[in-house]
């Protein structure tokens, strides 16, 4: 944000010493940032596990995060602290790159969600990556079931 006033101070840090000045009037900054778009994969593909169907809707990949968009009859994903923090909620594998997220199913059923989005901040992007990923929720995440919901699919 840019001083209001003349009597306002900009502070533009680079290495020590800081640089300070005191701008006299408006003064026009032009810059330019490079926009690095993500890839929209529109999977649609279902799943019916324990008789419950879960949709994996979509993948947004873009260079410092990738999301994944579910639906279903509930997700257990709870607020509460879990007690077996070592079993994997989900796992994302992309490649030779893998995220496993630990926790336990938390019954949240006061206020269970239909619709899921699972974000993975990454640090390696996962833009590149190709092949078969797969997506694999805990039995319990999903409402009514007991085993785990699998999803592959192509990037």
């Amino acid at each position: 944000m840019l001083p209001s006033s003349t009597n306002d101070k900009l502070f533009v840090p680079f290495s020590p010493p800081f640089v300070s000045f005191h701008p006299q009037g408006q003064r026009p900054i032009h810059f330019s940032l490079p926009l690095h778009q993500g890839h929209t994969f529109n999977i649609n593909q279902t799943q019916v596990v324990d008789g419950q169907s879960v949709t994996l809707g979509s993948v947004v990949v873009s260079p410092t995060m990738t999301r994944v968009f579910l639906s279903g009859p509930g997700f257990n994903i709870g607020m509460s602290s879990p007690t077996n923090t070592t079993s994997p909620l989900y796992q994302l594998t992309a490649g030779n790159w893998n995220s496993t997220v630990s926790g336990a199913p938390t019954d949240v059923s006061q206020s269970q969600f239909t619709n899921l989005e699972i974000s993975f901040m990454n640090s390696n992007s996962l833009i590149n990556q190709t092949g078969e990923w797969t997506l694999t929720l805990s039995g319990g995440v999903v409402s009514g079931t007991t085993s785990n919901v699998t999803f592959h699919f192509k990037a």
